[in-house]
């Protein structure tokens, strides 16, 4: 498993790197802010403040045989193009074994303007990955997304690839660096994207 997520690592870098519409100017940066089963995260693009997420964690947390599952409620509020989005994420994974995961998710959100709130649209965005533990505090992982518009006749918006690792520095701060590929888009693009998780 380790050098399947490996190699898909390698082989995603080196095309990301090969491609000629690779766009490293947008860059993402994520803080997030993790107390219980509550977070508060602020995104930037290009260093603005682009999103602001508060979102209820594991709400319903159970075994379905061999899976964990969880249930994720959230609220974001996209600054740049004035949006506001509710949404609900329902996830599972198994432990393939003490240091190999496979997850996956489904999430649907509703997404309006705020200038009109009555002129939203649901979306819903399927997500599968796997992670390995390479040594203690560093995790690799590579999954891939899909969106779509539910109320546009579930017309295809296109996913993204990500790849990266979680650097567990300190028992209350991760370090997530990543190179996420966006497909299907219609401005398909290459960019990084690093993530701080502060728990109190």
């Amino acid at each position: 498993m380790k050098t399947i997520i490996l190699s898909t690592a390698f082989a995603f870098v080196a095309g990301a790197a090969m491609a000629a519409d690779t766009d490293w100017n947008a860059t993402q940066f994520a803080t997030t802010f993790q107390s219980g089963q509550f977070e508060l995260s602020l995104g930037t693009v290009d260093g603005e403040l682009n999103t602001v997420s508060t979102t209820a964690t594991d709400l319903v947390a159970y075994n379905l045989g061999i899976f964990d599952t969880s249930l994720n409620v959230g609220l974001t509020y996209g600054r740049l193009d004035e949006t506001l989005a509710v949404s609900a994420k329902y996830g599972l994974s198994v432990a393939l074994n003490p240091v190999a995961n496979v997850y996956g998710s489904s999430k649907l959100a509703y997404v309006t303007p705020t200038a009109d709130l009555g002129e939203g649209k649901v979306y819903t965005t399927p997500t599968i990955g796997a992670s390995y533990t390479v040594i203690d505090g560093v995790t690799t992982f590579a999954e891939v997304s899909y969106d779509w518009n539910v109320s546009d006749d579930w017309e295809r918006l296109g996913g993204a690839l990500q790849v990266g690792a979680d650097f567990f520095v300190a028992e209350s701060v991760t370090l997530t660096p990543s190179v996420v590929r966006t497909f299907d888009t219609g401005a398909d693009a290459t960019n990084l994207k690093v993530e701080a998780a502060l728990r109190f």
